[in-house]
């Protein structure tokens, strides 16, 4: 597992997953996908520790979700 520092940059060049709570984005993820859809992978990841317990749990569950739905495989 390796930390990746934030750019503003690199996270605009790739799909990225929100979370908001009460109104304010509390965690994100950009998504890395593949054109045949076989795989999608999650990178950069971020959260605020003020957010509920459990949010990245959320955020993965979520994501799964979503690339089942969008025919990753």
């Amino acid at each position: 597992f390796a930390l990746g520092g934030f750019e503003d940059r690199y996270v605009q060049e790739f799909a990225v997953a929100l979370v908001r709570w009460e109104g304010r984005i509390i965690a994100f993820a950009t998504i890395w996908t593949v054109a045949s859809r076989s795989a999608f992978s999650i990178d950069l990841l971020r959260y605020v520790p003020e957010g509920p317990p459990r949010i990245m749990d959320f955020l993965f569950v979520e994501l799964i979700n979503w690339g089942r739905a969008e025919g990753y495989g």
